[in-house]
């Protein structure tokens, strides 16, 4: 039996009562007998009704406990209960049904040779067979405060009344069940299966349940959430994800956002690469590679649609590219161009001829081995404690893989072209590394586990060393995991085809808890697996919406390119805090010393508006957040948190708009509280702008603030733009600026309030009594309101150091040498206000 039988069973009845038949056609299974035998099912019947054949009689087997109820209804078929001989009187010959494509089944015709049996022969009539009917996917859940009281409802109540799929989960269930079923009729056996083993709550009988559809578990107080880990090369097959498109519109949608990046770039959809006929899968590294990309991200945008978002994410070995998608850390599009990049970095240098193997040899035993092969093996993957991958040259691959067999210890060659994760992809590496420079990383908000070092990344500098170290580094996924487990995730959820990883997780932690789940289970309806993973998380407190089909008629966001975002702002929220914490915990050792910055050469102020030559010319000085430009001066310096700054996000939990508004007394007061003997050097509020004063010549001082140097507009949409996603945790691509600010944004009168108040303090505007907060619905007032009072100046007219009465220095203002007599003198009066420099990082953009 298959998903087709029903049908299946339908056309025969429909062909067969045509005929003038004495019997009825006698059918029978083999899955009564032996089981499901899967892909096997069809040779299986094929031996059967061979030997049953030569007896000269029909194959007789167990009568189904539970046959189909269609047989019962049609005169044409029925159950075969005794043994049948074969003759011209009951049968002609048998049909071994060997299953069916696209709604078309496909049978072997099984008959003696020597037995020429005259046949009727009876006009063919075309008779309409029905096609299978659509399968509605869905969830239903049952919770109860324990155990207990949930065995006695599935016990004492029908379960006709325990079916209500539009029901959620409540707090107090702490004994959670879900059940992923197709049609109402399925329910009332999968309660009775799930009644018999409420008392076992082992991973076997998780793994058993799971495969009729039933997921069981009880929230966690303390949880770090669910974390995601995505498969690299070796986990795809042709037609990988196939059911899933076919039955689920979420999957459809996400395939054609991938299809539609593929396109962009000039390359082959999904489907055509990975369908059922797919060549090259596995021996052609781009057609390989970016096929698991797009698996990977496909499944991942269908758990994001239907509300399941991790805490941490990690990859296994090119699985890393998908998990940095997932992260926020490139788009899909920079993806693809990568692994472009990285098939280019391999076929385009001179790549040694080199293969893999795997072996369950001890490490003792593998040491000896390769050593024994001679130079050029090397330790590839570390994947379970009976699981290592070696790498290397082909031949002396193949001589330690001859070692490994004479001590006792399995080891096959793997299919790949190259000696990956070895020193013999030096060349490679460096390839890439230099065109990832095309490629824009970004911070991402969810921590990644490098494939490489096994650590947690959060900057984009550490996500491009991984990329680049992992085609020479041997991948220590072993110690990913623990990385992983440390987090207390409550599911670990593999992101992509087949079940290699989790097979993996659970040799390296046999434990029951946490829960390592698939998303594509080879032997389970495409559906009805992802659907699981949904159902499972649901049951442990991961998933975030009470019900996933309210991602389905909730209002979206949907962004300028069409594609619409399911986003949760607490959570963006509390992913940006945990980056920030982790960054903070991961600098226990001493900070490495301060470089002196190198010298800077001023530019005359034109086009660029003041900007140095090495800054982007997106950005404008000044207008870059505060916990922007504390990453970048970091970055330069070596230091994670080496300003005033960085320190009040880190005591505080506070950044970006809050962060700038913090004055520099609350700063010195925070850091002699958090480092006293460095509180002589701080200077106080009082004095640290009449030293900045007395550091410069009248001469060369130049009033450069916001509000006289004119402001770009764009500049001006992005400031508002950082605030509305400081305030509410929005991803920016939904933010409209003719979106209500209160309705829509979430931008109450309190919060308007600030905007302005940061605004003024920014600009320098001075408040007016003829406006009210009521007059600015929307970003496009604010914005007109800005432009307005800033008009004064074009923003693209270059302001002249004459119009100032100045002349830019010849040197650099921040190194530049003094003359001995004017050194720290403070001469405040000495030079008028309009003119004074004003050295603040919002003003000259250091």
């Amino acid at each position: 039996p298959s998903d087709d039988t029903p049908s299946e069973i339908a056309a025969y009845s429909a062909v067969f009562s045509q005929d003038v038949r004495d019997q009825p056609v006698q059918v029978n299974s083999l899955v009564s007998q032996l089981g499901d035998l899967g892909a096997a099912q069809g040779i299986a019947g094929t031996l059967k009704a061979v030997l049953a054949v030569s007896k000269g009689q029909l194959p007789s087997g167990v009568v189904p406990s539970e046959p189909d109820s269609r047989i019962a209804q049609s005169k044409a078929v029925q159950i075969q209960r005794d043994a049948l001989p074969l003759t011209s009187q009951t049968s002609s010959a048998i049909v071994v049904s060997c299953g069916s494509v696209d709604g078309t089944a496909y049978g072997l015709l099984v008959e003696h040779p020597d037995q020429a049996i005259e046949r009727t022969k009876t006009p063919v009539v075309q008779t309409a067979v029905p096609e299978p009917a659509k399968k509605n996917w869905h969830i239903v859940r049952i919770g109860a405060e324990n155990w207990d009281t949930l065995h006695r409802l599935l016990l004492d109540k029908p379960a006709q009344d325990l079916y209500q799929p539009e029901r959620a989960f409540r707090a107090p269930d702490r004994a959670r069940l879900s059940f992923v079923v197709s049609q109402p009729e399925e329910f009332e056996a999968l309660c009775r299966i799930a009644g018999e083993w409420m008392s076992d709550r082992t991973t076997a009988a998780r793994d058993r349940l799971a495969g009729q559809g039933i997921y069981f578990g009880e929230p966690q107080l303390v949880s770090g959430g669910c974390a995601f880990v995505f498969p690299g090369q070796g986990s795809q097959y042709p037609g990988m994800l196939r059911e899933m498109i076919a039955e689920l519109p979420e999957a459809r949608a996400a395939c054609r956002r991938a299809d539609a990046a593929m396109a962009a770039l000039g390359y082959e959809s999904f489907t055509r690469l990975a369908g059922p006929q797919a060549e090259g899968l596995g021996s052609d590294i781009w057609k390989t590679q970016i096929s698991m990309l797009l698996a990977d991200t496909i499944t991942e945008d269908m758990l994001r649609q239907l509300g399941l978002r991790p805490a941490l994410v990690a990859g296994h070995s090119f699985g890393e590219y998908a998990a940095l998608v997932c992260s926020g850390a490139w788009s899909l599009t920079d993806a693809i161009r990568c692994t472009r990049f990285r098939y280019r970095s391999i076929v385009e240098t001179d790549t040694i001829d080199g293969c893999m193997a795997a072996t369950d040899a001890p490490p003792e035993v593998l040491q000896r081995c390769l050593a024994a092969a001679g130079e050029g093996v090397f330790v590839a993957n570390l994947n379970a404690p009976d699981q290592t991958i070696i790498s290397g040259r082909r031949d002396v691959v193949g001589r330690a893989v001859d070692h490994l067999k004479q001590q006792g210890c399995t080891a096959v060659v793997i299919k790949v072209p190259c000696p990956f994760h070895t020193p013999l992809m030096a060349g490679a590496a460096r390839h890439l590394e230099g065109l990832l420079q095309e490629i824009p990383l970004r911070d991402s908000l969810i921590p990644v586990v490098s494939t490489a070092s096994s650590q947690l990344m959060t900057q984009s500098e550490e996500f491009s060393r991984s990329l680049t170290d992992q085609l020479t580094k041997p991948v220590p996924y072993r110690q990913m995991l623990q990385q992983i487990l440390e987090r207390n995730p409550a599911l670990i959820v593999e992101v992509g085809p087949q079940q290699v990883l989790t097979r993996l997780n659970r040799k390296n932690h046999p434990a029951d808890w946490p829960v390592f789940i698939a998303t594509d289970v080879r032997r389970r309806s495409g559906a009805r697996s992802l659907l699981g993973v949904l159902a499972q998380a649901e049951c442990l407190g991961c998933l975030e919406l009470d019900d996933w089909r309210r991602t389905r008629t909730a209002k979206k966001a949907v962004t300028a390119e069409g594609r619409i975002v399911v986003f949760d702002a607490t959570q963006r929220r509390i992913g940006k805090k945990r980056a920030q914490a982790h960054r903070s915990s991961q600098t226990t050792e001493a900070p490495p010393a301060r470089k002196a910055p190198e010298p800077r050469e001023p530019v005359a102020m034109g086009s660029t508006q003041g900007r140095w030559t090495e800054r982007s010319s997106l950005e404008t000085p000044g207008l870059l957040p505060a916990d922007r430009r504390s990453k970048e001066r970091a970055s330069k310096d070596g230091f994670g948190h080496g300003t005033p700054q960085d320190v009040l996000v880190l005591v505080t939990g506070e950044s970006g708009t809050r962060a700038r508004r913090k004055s520099l007394a609350d700063e010195n007061e925070i850091g002699q509280r958090l480092f006293p003997q460095m509180a002589a050097d701080l200077p106080t509020a009082a004095n640290a702008h009449r030293e900045v004063s007395a550091a410069v010549s009248p001469a060369t001082r130049l009033d450069t603030s916001e509000s006289r140097v004119g402001i770009d507009p764009e500049s001006l949409r992005r400031i508002l733009v950082d605030f509305v996603v400081d305030q509410t945790g929005y991803p920016e691509e939904i933010i409209e600026f003719e979106a209500d600010l209160e309705a829509d944004l979430g931008i109450d009168s309190i919060k308007k309030a600030q905007l302005f108040g940061e605004i003024g303090e920014r600009f320098r505007i001075a408040p007016r009594d003829d406006l009210s907060l009521d007059d600015f619905p929307t970003l496009e007032h604010v914005l007109a309101f800005l432009t307005e009072e800033l008009g004064g100046r074009s923003p693209q007219t270059p302001v002249a150091a004459a119009e100032l009465g100045q002349e830019l220095p010849a040197g650099n203002l921040a190194t530049a040498p003094l003359p001995a007599e004017k050194a720290g003198r403070e001469e405040p009066a000495a030079v008028s206000p309009a003119t004074r420099l004003d050295t603040s990082e919002s003003r000259v953009g250091i």
